[in-house]
Formats: structure tokens, sequence, C-alpha cells
């Protein structure tokens, strides 16, 4: 389902089940201060990248092949996120199954490789998506929330069924509860860490940098040697990796590539890359370059220039 802005907006009014991975520290792609950016409109919601769009496109098929395989009747999930017990807590199912029995949940995924994910008809998958129908489950009072995932690699289909622990359920609202409190009611920021969300934090608390270079402290001198070392680390291991690459296409020779049990390396003939001479465009047809030349806001850039210790 591709959701409207009207959607967007409302999933700032609360923590929805995608958000309880990142507040607890157990997302792969997103981290506290990633939601808290969000929350506080720091940070917009991320652009749909290939991954989520393959999500949302295949997201009917995989719902009508887990319908051909249960005798439950498939229902369509709501078009704006709902309210749980509390009003920050948000939700926003994919479906629900109608059966003789009762109604459940049902969360539908796609992934690469079946790494995390238990057998078929069972109930282990991936914690963070353990979380967000936890989430669910509290927020609609439902028992039961069935997971169908299609996996892209091997073209392979599986479903899990996950039943309530209220105990499991009771911490996670706590911990979130004490967060949302803490970090979008009051304000106070999360810790600091790698992400897009601290990144836009930064640039929105201290936007100009006006005031002159002074001396560094001791502790920012620490910082600024650990940073030192990380980069000579990095470059180190670029070196490494160059030289390893270097190796194996010395190996492959005139092959395309080699493969094992483990995968397969290529090294294939690409397309060569088209570019715009942009020098030679200002020089001929100026006014063209000037129509489509494109200023973006201005903005502090870090730069470390660090003679050594």
């Amino acid at each position: 389902m591709q959701h409207s802005s009207e959607w967007h907006n409302a999933r700032r009014q609360g923590l929805g089940g995608s958000d309880i991975a990142a507040v607890l520290g157990l997302s792969k792609w997103r981290t506290p201060m990633d939601v808290w950016a969000e929350k506080r409109g720091l940070l917009e919601s991320l652009d749909e990248n290939y991954a989520m769009m393959r999500g949302r496109i295949l997201e009917s098929a995989v719902s009508n092949w887990y319908q051909e395989q249960t005798e439950g009747v498939v229902e369509d999930g709501e078009n704006m996120p709902i309210s749980g017990p509390e009003p920050w807590m948000l939700a926003s199912p994919d479906r629900y199954v109608k059966t003789d029995s009762g109604r459940f949940g049902l969360e539908i995924k796609t992934a690469r490789s079946t790494d995390g994910w238990g057998a078929d008809r069972g109930v282990e998958i991936p914690i963070y998506y353990a979380t967000q129908v936890a989430w669910y489950m509290a927020c609609t009072d439902i028992d039961r929330w069935d997971v169908a995932v299609l996996f892209m690699m091997n073209d392979e289909f599986r479903s899990y069924t996950i039943n309530r622990d209220l105990d499991v359920e009771r911490r996670i609202i706590e911990t979130c509860r004490n967060w949302w409190q803490a970090h979008v009611i009051d304000g106070e920021p999360p810790e600091l860490d790698a992400s897009n969300g601290a990144s836009e934090y930064l640039k929105s608390k201290y936007p100009n940098g006006d005031q002159e270079v002074r001396k560094a402290t001791p502790d920012e001198t620490n910082l600024v040697f650990e940073l030192h070392d990380v980069k000579e680390d990095i470059k180190r291991l670029q070196e490494k990796k160059a030289h390893l690459e270097n190796k194996i296409k010395n190996d492959i020779g005139d092959n395309e590539g080699i493969w094992n049990d483990w995968g397969k390396v290529t090294w294939k003939m690409g397309k060569g890359r088209s570019s715009i001479d942009i020098k030679r465009l200002r020089e001929e047809l100026p006014e063209v370059a000037e129509k489509y030349t494109k200023t973006t806001e201005p903005s502090r850039i870090f730069r470390a220039n660090i003679i050594g210790r």
C-alpha cells in the first residue's frame, strides 16, 4: 500500500509498529535517533527504495498466496493508522484474516533470503518483525498475528503464526511509553549515533557556525585523535580490500567470474557511463546551463585536518 502525506503526518503523532524495533535498539535499518527526528519533523520519512517498492508491489500477490493456502478470508487493513489503548500507540496492519473461529491479523513481507527465519508454519521470525506484530496485537487487542513472507532468492513462500505474549507486550509498552514521554513529549534527544536523524538534529541545532575557531578541550582532543585512528584504519582496510579484489581478478582472468557453495564473484564488462560535459555546456550554451542549474541551500561542511598526535 502506497501511503499519502496525510498518513505520514498521522504517523508522527505516535509510535507505529515499524518504529518499535528501532526504539528498542533492535532494527537493522533505523535507530532511536532516526525515530525521534522523524517525530519532531527534523527528518522526512524515508524515500521509497527498491526493497520498499518491491514489498509494496508484491503485497497483494503475497496476500493472495497466503489466502490460497488457508481457509480464512483475507481483508484489507485500514487506510490510516489506528490508535491503541493509549493515543500515542499507533498501528497500520497490512491485512486481517477472518475465519469461522474468529479474526486475526496478517503482516506481509518479502525477503531476499531465509536468514533469521524458521521453518514454514513455525513461530521463528526476525526480532525486528516480532516486535512489530507484538505491537499490533497490543494496539488491536488481537491475540494472533500471522506473517506471510516470500523469499526472493529461491521463490519460496512461508507463513508463521505468532501468539500474543502479554508479559513481553507489557515490557515493550512500558519501555516505549517512557521513551515517548522523555524524547518526544519532553523533547530530550536520544543519544547521538551515526544515523541520518542525528545529522539532521545537529544541522537544526547549530545551523550557522558563526563563531570563530577555538582551542579544543582535552576531551575534544581525545575525540579528534580517535577519529584520526578510525580514518587510518579505514584507509588500511580500503587498501587491503583493493589488494584482495585485484588478486581475485587475476585468478578470474578471462572468465566472467567464479562460484562455489558460498555464492558467486563476477568480473564482467559493464556499460560505459554517460555524463554531461558541464564546462563545455556552460561555454557553448550558457543560457541552457543557467536554466537547468540547481543551487542547494548552504550548509555547514565538516572537515578534519588532523596532522597527527
